[in-house]
């Protein structure tokens, strides 16, 4: 029996998180030799749903209100290690500029992906791919033209 599911063998479908699985896959090496638990890992990736599909009850809505004090970047959201999330949704809750804009980020560079100058009101679609997060392209937002408190909401599901 692979070693991997006597780690796991108190677990059951519904109970298993992607958390678990991730860090023992993590581990392992590429290579002929792993061949048996590369299979393993596909099957039980596909049995619990992470096959690039949303991974069910994996939804999530993060607010981020913060005092700001001019033009400075804040960050919504960054995943941890080995997760992806897609972006299903944003929008704005206080507004105390002229501008919120919304940007993936790689620490390096930033690309728009949304703004707004009305609180209380929905991002625009963000074109017509689906934007996915993850540790490496995470999720900025920017108040462009005053101070104070700005809110943004974001709903997303974990894909990976």
């Amino acid at each position: 029996m692979s070693r991997i599911y006597d780690q796991l063998n108190t677990k059951t479908l519904g109970n298993v998180e992607a958390n678990d699985i991730q860090a023992l896959q993590d581990k392992v090496h590429i290579q002929e030799g792993n061949k048996e638990e590369l299979e393993t890992y596909n099957l039980i990736n596909k049995a619990t749903f992470r096959d690039g599909l949303p991974i069910p009850n994996s939804g999530l809505i993060k607010t981020v209100s913060q005092n700001v004090d001019g033009n400075e970047l804040v960050l919504v959201f960054r995943p941890a290690l080995g997760e992806v999330y897609q972006l299903t949704g944003a929008s704005t809750a206080l507004l105390a500029g002229t501008r919120i804009e919304l940007f993936l980020s790689d620490g390096t560079s930033d690309v728009e992906i949304g703004a707004e100058t009305a609180a209380a009101t929905q991002f625009d679609p963000f074109g017509s791919a689906p934007v996915f997060i993850d540790n490496n392209v995470y999720l900025n937002t920017f108040l462009v033209g005053g101070t104070g408190i700005m809110s943004v909401g974001v709903s997303m599901i974990r894909i990976r």
